[in-house]
């Protein structure tokens, strides 16, 4: 079922109000719950993070801001039961696949990984993820979805598909026929984000 804005928040509301740990299936994809709802997301996810075992938010319009709060969520409680998240097209960058790694890279049951339809992740952001999955981040993961992220062959795509393939985890890296196309480029300086972090954690 689909919420918009208002119809998020009062779901949210109302799963924060179950009992400690006591939620394990969060799925809201494709409702545009809004960047402003992220904070009530996260909220949740550090309330059941004990319990909680998939996490599906993609296409939420969550923005970096929301993708943010939920990592810090996801980091405080170590995401022990966690086995599945898709942040898929919710402007996940380089910095925001930094975080993804803070968060989720010691979660010891995360088997299957979204970031499809995140242009904004490009090369480089497929680069950190590579470089943490080298040093052994994802412990127990078995597929990544990067699909329509920008990656056309570089550095990022072949050290993430190396590291991968030596793992034995499935990259899916589906391609619209019209990608090669798309006018974002990855080389620019990420712009400043409007958002400070620390605020939202003393928030949380």
């Amino acid at each position: 079922r689909r919420h918009g804005r208002d119809g998020g928040r009062a779901l949210l509301e109302a799963l924060a109000s179950l009992p400690d740990a006591s939620l394990e299936h969060l799925e809201l994809t494709d409702n545009m719950i809004s960047e402003e709802n992220g904070l009530a997301i996260a909220r949740v996810v550090l309330k059941h993070g004990a319990c909680l075992r998939h996490l599906l938010v993609g296409d939420t319009g969550l923005g970096a801001p929301g993708i943010a709060a939920i990592c810090l969520a996801l980091r405080r409680t170590g995401a022990p039961a966690l086995e599945r998240v898709n942040f898929a097209q919710n402007e996940v960058s380089v910095r925001g696949a930094t975080r993804i790694v803070v968060a989720l890279g010691a979660a010891p049951s995360l088997t299957t990984l979204g970031l499809a339809d995140n242009m904004e992740l490009g090369e480089r952001g497929a680069l950190v993820l590579a470089k943490a999955m080298n040093d052994g981040a994802f412990p127990a993961l078995e597929q990544i979805d990067v699909s329509r992220c920008q990656l056309r062959g570089g550095e990022g795509q072949v050290a993430l598909e190396a590291v991968c393939s030596s793992r034995g985890i499935r990259v899916v890296n589906e391609k619209d026929d019209d990608e090669e196309e798309e006018d974002f480029d990855d080389e620019e300086e990420e712009e400043e984000e409007d958002f400070d972090e620390s605020e939202l954690e003393a928030q949380l």
